[in-house]
């Protein structure tokens, strides 16, 4: 049996040959609803059931933070533009604010960590509830942690 491109589902619902027909002005919407429903598929309900991991749930935020902004930078690949696709997405997507203060240490020891070591370096922890506060000398040494909201993932998409 021959395999037709055109028919690949890239969400359910949404194949190449509807990516292909919305790629018009007046398609965006379509095209956006497709991304939307394809992350959503792959990597947000896998993490929003009820065995939750903050890891899993960064790793997937961060290859998804990659993918966003690529699109909207019109690049084709992110291929060498990874820490300046980290940067300006903190930068420029407001919900995402309270990353931006430190979005380089964010790259190195949070994105690249978990890409390259399959963990967070520099002394970067991956919570998923608030710790305790911690004492002025503990701040001193930059033991940063990453706060992960429960919400984190999906609020990518709105």
């Amino acid at each position: 049996m021959k395999h037709e491109p055109e028919l690949t589902e890239l969400a359910t619902g949404f194949t190449v040959s509807d990516y292909l027909k919305a790629r018009n002005k007046e398609g965006r919407g379509r095209i956006a609803e497709g991304i939307r429903l394809r992350f959503s598929e792959r990597h947000i309900d896998p993490i929003t059931g009820p065995k939750k991991n903050g890891f899993t749930t960064m790793t997937i935020s961060c290859l998804m933070i990659e993918a966003v902004a690529g699109f909207q930078y019109g690049w084709l690949h992110t291929d060498g533009k990874s820490q300046r696709a980290f940067r300006r997405f903190f930068r420029d997507t407001v919900r995402f604010k309270d990353f931006a203060g430190d979005k380089i240490g964010f790259y190195v020891n949070i994105r690249c960590g978990i890409l390259h070591q399959a963990e967070s370096t520099g002394g970067w922890r991956i919570l998923r509830k608030r710790p305790a506060p911690r004492s002025r000398k503990e701040d001193d040494q930059r033991h940063s942690v990453c706060q992960i909201p429960n919400y984190d993932a999906e609020r990518l998409l709105r």
